[in-house]
């Protein structure tokens, strides 16, 4: 019987209990946002935890949290969770709506930058390691660096700020302040991986516009100097080179073969133009290698001639490209094989005769 007594005893305390403990903390005016109440000695339930959205000040009232936190704790503005869209700034205990300067929010509602969010459900920010100014994934995968460091993209698993690029000559600091590789084709570059400002052995500079490439043969109109680079020839050359045989070219962006109407003059290592009536000549001016159109080549004396003296030796050899020579030692089986008149030649002779004048 004493036992049957004590159980009733101890059930109607826990009856008594939980009905003070729940159903009082409901119908208490003073409490009524309260979750869990116990007793005091004189049997007056105190709050000791509030619903989700209140907090329990020093006087052990549930107050209402601020509008912008789901839940926060001792004070209105002190969140440990957030409404939608709001995220948690866990540094100053606030629900925000935008990540702070210097981050940006993805397209995952995930605050990239200077925090990053590492607990997605609870809608969490942290902030970046110290190394960083930005960061995003972890606090450790650097976006961006402090004044005078750069970001070495190459390194493994992570990008880093550093003092300097980990590969000081094949790397270039682009805009954004990120180490870039070079390409390839450049042995060093700058602003761009592929604007090359040295080259592998046996390649050669050569600008194109605002950017310079690396190529193993200048190409027809460039020289190489001897510092690597790939530089114009003169206006009046065709091709030129930079070698220290004076005989096979000339230095310093000279002549090595003159253009149509140009010879070469060693002395003072200069393209000099023909004597009309010569197209081309060769080591002087009057030295004619062959004519303009119409025009009899002597091969014998090198000169360019109206007309050709078939009666005392000579005859006349269509060579094609509309040159014509005029030949010694009469050979009769040449010589019907071109007649022209006399004085339309000397017309003509004379009509290109002023135009090259008008040039020169």
């Amino acid at each position: 019987m004493i036992r049957i007594k004590l159980a009733l005893v101890r059930l109607k305390y826990i009856i008594f209990k939980y009905y003070f403990i729940y159903q009082a903390c409901n119908t208490d005016l003073n409490k009524p946002y309260c979750l869990l109440c116990e007793m005091d000695t004189t049997y007056t339930p105190i709050c000791k935890s509030c619903i989700v959205g209140y907090y329990l000040d020093s006087n052990q009232i549930c107050q209402q949290c601020n509008t912008q936190c789901k839940d926060c704790n001792q004070q209105p503005n002190r969140c440990i969770s957030c409404y939608f869209p709001f995220f948690l700034n866990v540094k100053t205990s606030t629900c925000d709506l935008q990540c702070q300067v210097g981050s940006y929010l993805d397209l995952n509602r995930i605050c990239q930058g200077y925090f990053f969010i590492f607990q997605i459900k609870n809608n969490f920010k942290k902030e970046c390691n110290s190394n960083c100014v930005t960061c995003s994934i972890t606090s450790t995968n650097c976006i961006s660096c402090k004044i005078n460091e750069v970001l070495e993209v190459s390194s493994s698993p992570y990008y880093k700020c550093q003092s300097t690029c980990n590969d000081t000559i094949r790397s270039f600091i682009d805009d954004n302040f990120y180490c870039r590789q070079c390409s390839d084709n450049c042995y060093k570059c700058e602003k761009f991986n592929d604007n090359c400002t040295a080259c592998w052995n046996d390649y050669f500079i050569i600008q194109n516009g605002e950017k310079a490439s690396c190529v193993k043969q200048c190409g027809f109109g460039f020289y190489n100097d001897p510092t690597g680079k790939c530089l114009k020839c003169n206006a009046s050359c065709q091709t030129c080179e930079f070698c220290s045989s004076s005989t096979a070219c000339l230095r310093n962006q000279k002549c090595f073969v003159c253009s149509d109407g140009y010879f070469f003059v060693q002395a003072n290592n200069s393209c000099q133009p023909c004597t009309f009536p010569c197209k081309n000549c060769i080591s002087q001016s009057t030295q004619c290698k062959d004519c303009y159109e119409k025009m009899f080549f002597n091969q014998e004396k090198n000169i360019c001639q109206f007309e050709c003296d078939t009666n005392n030796g000579y005859y006349i050899q269509d060579l094609g490209n509309k040159s014509i020579s005029c030949q010694s030692k009469y050979d009769k089986k040449n010589k019907n094989i071109i007649k022209k008149n006399r004085m339309s030649l000397k017309l003509q002779y004379m009509f290109l005769r002023s135009n090259y004048q008008k040039q020169y």
